[in-house]
């Protein structure tokens, strides 16, 4: 009689069966894609790879984030199902409270490490060489938080740290140890990001606001504040922006130090949440079809009066129809 790791084992090998073929066929589809087509979390997915192209780690969060240090320059990611966020530079060997890691340029990175549930040291095959990365998930098997070396990395302080850390079990296969939703565990992070969540007499502005105001401070050389969170991390990103994107439905900024990849069919909502009586500054956020946050965006002009004006004309264009002018519009003949 086969036992209950053997019927495990066969379904493990069976999705592992699925995956490989789904990727094969589909070379381009990123893993967070292919996990919903499975019906299964990503952290399942990466799981697989356990013995070959992952190594599973121990749950010794602040020991692991304090180590980040040691790999010099990397390029953190964080990213919910409409934002990718990538700050790339280095992390600072301080871990303040909440999680909070101050980065250089002024941007930062906050951890909320109680959303933290696994970890893995990954190896993915590209067309040049392996990229090396470590990942965690939380309890639902969603990725929080991603650290991908770079060129400039220390690789043997990377070797280092899959050693320290490795765990003892490295069996392919993990399911998720809890069954709620996402959105049962959005976290205090996520929430801490959204300054107006339902808060309905904020103004409101068309969906494509965000892409139109970061084009625009990338013209013009604007300071932005540029922040995307989910149930375990929040990244921030303060500074300048130059080289902006459209790729299909995703806007892009593409920069050395940072890059945003926003899916903007996905925005259901824009809301300005603050602007100054001479718009010297201004700040929108991006929601989903769920009223939750997407994005953030802050822009500051400071004395440039030719900014301010473009950026008010900007706002004036980027106006979102109202209740009663949609109603109205209904009512013409057509």
């Amino acid at each position: 009689m086969r036992g209950a790791l053997d019927c495990d084992t066969d379904v493990h090998e069976a999705l592992r069966d699925r995956w490989y073929r789904l990727r094969h066929d589909n070379p381009k589809l990123r893993i967070r894609d292919a996990a919903r087509l499975l019906d299964v979390s990503e952290m399942h997915l990466v799981s697989l790879g356990c013995g070959e192209s992952a190594t599973r780690l121990s749950d010794h969060w602040l020991a692991m984030v304090a180590q980040f240090a040691d790999f010099g320059d990397v390029m953190a990611l964080t990213r919910n199902d409409l934002a990718v966020h990538e700050l790339t530079g280095h992390y600072v060997a301080g871990f303040g409270k909440a999680g909070e890691l101050n980065e250089l340029g002024g941007s930062e990175r906050r951890l909320d490490l109680e959303q933290w549930a696994f970890a893995f040291a990954v190896c993915e095959p590209t067309a040049a060489s392996n990229r090396y990365s470590i990942q965690f998930f939380d309890h639902v098997g969603d990725a929080v938080h991603k650290v991908y070396l770079t060129d400039r990395s220390d690789r043997a302080e990377y070797a280092a740290f899959v050693s320290r850390f490795r765990a003892q079990d490295q069996r392919p296969g993990s399911e998720p140890v809890a069954l709620t939703t996402a959105g049962d565990l959005s976290s205090g992070l996520a929430a801490a990001s959204d300054g107006v969540a339902g808060d309905h007499q904020q103004r409101s502005l068309s969906t494509n606001a965000v892409s139109t105001l970061l084009a625009i401070a990338a013209e013009r050389g604007l300071d932005v504040l540029v922040d995307v969170a989910n149930a375990g991390a929040l990244q921030r990103y303060a500074g300048r922006i130059s080289n902006t994107c459209v790729t299909g439905p995703w806007f892009n900024v593409l920069d050395k130090a940072f890059s945003l990849h926003l899916r903007e069919d996905g925005i259901a909502r824009v809301a300005l949440t603050a602007s100054g009586d001479d718009t010297r500054a201004i700040a929108v956020r991006a929601y989903d079809s769920r009223g939750a946050s997407i994005c953030g965006l802050s822009i500051r002009t400071a004395k440039d009066r030719f900014s301010q004006h473009a950026l008010q004309l900007a706002l004036n264009s980027l106006r979102a129809p109202t209740t009663d002018a949609v109603a109205d519009s209904a009512e013409q003949p057509a």
